[in-house]
């Protein structure tokens, strides 16, 4: 399965095929596997919303007390590794049910990842 890790600079992702069936938990155990995600992030729940191609991922586990690059960096590598992987045309995040929030970044319902065609440099 092909998923999105930081670059060797640390300021921009590249592609990485690992070994793996496509479905959630697989894909958030390599991205953690890969450093993207730390230790202990889970997929409480996901789906996909057929009739406008739009999906929820649901993670536990997740301290959203980084800095704002590490944050830019996974919110760009996850987004771009669910939205390909699952052909989406965007990605609804949240934490504990909850809409995803740190220090640097506030959701709200109507905010979503989409596949980031930059990602070489973020």
């Amino acid at each position: 399965m092909l998923i999105y890790v930081g670059n060797a600079n640390g300021n921009g992702l590249v592609e990485k095929e690992v070994e793996g069936e496509v479905y959630p938990a697989a894909i958030l155990s390599a991205l953690v596997q890969e450093k993207v995600l730390p230790e202990g992030v889970s997929v409480k729940e996901f789906h996909i919303s057929e009739g406008d191609k739009s999906g929820i991922l649901n993670l536990t586990g997740l301290n959203t007390d980084i800095g704002s690059q590490e944050e830019a960096l996974f919110l760009a590598a996850v987004g771009n590794t669910f939205t390909k992987a699952f052909q989406l045309d965007k990605l609804r995040l949240l934490v504990d049910g909850q809409n995803y929030t740190s220090g640097h970044v506030e959701f709200t319902d109507k905010d979503y990842l989409t596949y980031n065609q930059d990602y070489q440099q973020i």
